[in-house]
């Protein structure tokens, strides 16, 4: 599922997408100029790991999940309490991540950095 695919289903499932973001720098000036609620993170960002922006997402307590096309044990090890997606991943399983993640209450608005 490529980052098109991806908006355009959060998109029809209600949720206010802001980005894509294609690299950490992207996600930062996001995260500096927009509100966001919960995050759906490539670990593999075209400026490197998004481990900086992983670090930005819980200072700031945003909630997130991690997709990756390498090695998910690795990343469990290093963010054993956040959810990952293994690629490709189904839509089903995207929808159940961000529906786990989101805030209490109540809202079905939320936005997100794709």
């Amino acid at each position: 599922m490529i980052a098109m695919d991806l908006q355009a289903l959060l998109e029809d499932t209600a949720f206010v997408v802001v980005g894509p973001a294609i690299s950490v720098a992207d996600a930062t000036m996001l995260l500096a100029t927009e509100q966001v609620d919960l995050a759906l993170v490539d670990f593999m960002l075209a400026d490197g790991e998004a481990c900086p922006l992983i670090e930005q997402l819980k200072a700031k307590s945003i909630p997130f999940a991690l997709c990756t096309g390498t090695d998910c044990h690795k990343l469990r090890g290093a963010y054993p309490h956040t959810p990952i997606l293994g690629k490709p991943y189904k839509v089903e399983d995207v929808l159940k991540v961000m529906s786990d993640l989101l805030p209490r209450s109540g809202r079905h608005e939320d936005r997100l950095p794709c």
